[in-house]
């Protein structure tokens, strides 16, 4: 082959690399855009998924009876939402925040009170200690009789 012919090849040869080279930035650049857009639309759909969330618990407060159980669960669950936005020095630190705690503390009371009324202490769940000292101030046998085992 002649000078001429090796030249062509060669300059063919480093085009080739380029427009290579090229071909695989632009796919680089599609790919990371790609990934950024789906990470897009993962945070639109949560923050959606999270609207709805909180537009049925206010259908669900608006058509409640106010004081109502289903009107004091809505209203809980509200309450929850905002406090988990909320970072823990917010939630100590703030008039806002200390008012919320609270307020929904004695939600959660009153949806307590008002399950125990007729019979259901699901929401008691956990309240173990308590539930033994009631039992043992209420019937005072048992701790009478420990005190008796205890002193012999």
């Amino acid at each position: 082959m002649s000078d001429t012919n090796n030249k062509i090849i060669l300059e063919v040869g480093l085009k080739g690399k380029e427009n290579v080279a090229e071909v695989q930035k632009a796919y680089d650049s599609y790919m990371h855009t790609l990934s950024e857009t789906a990470a897009q639309v993962r945070q639109v759909n949560a923050a959606h998924t999270e609207s709805k969330k909180e537009l049925k618990l206010q259908d669900e407060l608006a058509r409640s009876v106010a004081g109502s159980y289903n009107a004091l669960s809505a209203q809980y669950s509200l309450n929850r939402i905002q406090i988990n936005q909320m970072s823990a020095d917010e939630l100590k630190n703030t008039e806002a925040g200390q008012k919320l705690v609270s307020e929904t503390a004695a939600i959660r009371e009153e949806m307590k009170k008002s399950q125990e009324s007729t019979g259901n202490n699901s929401l008691s769940v956990g309240s173990y200690t308590d539930s033994i000292k009631n039992a043992i101030s209420q019937t005072g046998l048992f701790g009478t009789e420990l005190y008796r085992k205890f002193k012999a």
